[in-house]
Formats: C-alpha cells, sequence, structure tokens
C-alpha cells in the first residue's frame, strides 16, 4: 500500500484542506471560547475542536486506509504505536496561547509520515 502512495496528491489535498480551515479559523480570531484540559494541561478552544473535525473528515474521506493521529482527540498524552501505515499528525491550532491573546503568530499543523 504505502508504495503505491502518492505523496504529491497527499499533500496537494492536505495543503487545500487546510487552507480552508485556515480561513475558518482566521474569520474566528478574537471570539473565543476556551477550555482547560486538566488531564493533560493545556488549553482546548471551540476553535481547536472545529478545526481539527474539519481536518480529520476531509482525510478519512479521502485517503480512508490511512491512520491519524490528532492533538484534541487522541492526544492522551501517550504516543500511540506507529505502523508502516500511512499517518497523519494533526495540531489544528499550534499556537494556542498566541490564538488566545491575540497576538497572530499561530498556526494549523498537518504532518504525514509513511512507514514510520
Amino acid at each position: 500500500m504505502s508504495s503505491d502512495l502518492d505523496i504529491a496528491k497527499c499533500f496537494e489535498f492536505a495543503k487545500e484542506l487546510t487552507l480552508q480551515a485556515g480561513k475558518r479559523l482566521k474569520c474566528s480570531f478574537g471570539d473565543e471560547k476556551v477550555g482547560y484540559d486538566k488531564t493533560y494541561m493545556h488549553f482546548v478552544t471551540e476553535h481547536d475542536q472545529k478545526i481539527e473535525k474539519i481536518l480529520i473528515d476531509g482525510l478519512s474521506r479521502e485517503f480512508p486506509d490511512h491512520k491519524i493521529i490528532a492533538e484534541e482527540t487522541t492526544g492522551t498524552g501517550e504516543m500511540p504505536e506507529l505502523t508502516d501505515a500511512p499517518t497523519w499528525f494533526i495540531d489544528p491550532i499550534d499556537g494556542t496561547l498566541n490564538f488566545l491573546h491575540l497576538f497572530p503568530h499561530f498556526c494549523i499543523s498537518v504532518g504525514l509520515t509513511v512507514r514510520k
């Protein structure tokens, strides 16, 4: 499966999906409801969850055999076991504190690993 993986297709799809999610995030800048995850000691915003859902839903539809490790839904503090399957890593708002403090230095991080 991995040897047939079209990395350029993965990149283009993830780029377009991330740009769409980024537009939604940009529109929400400054309009925030914040939660604090005491278990993992980090801030979680409503937008973290919305952006992560957009990315997971889109990637899952386009690449149903890929795995996804996302900060808000699978970030348990322990690293899941990596396999040879293509695996996406997602941080929906990388720089949440900057986002919360209206400091415009944050991003959406998406990465893909293949064969660990």
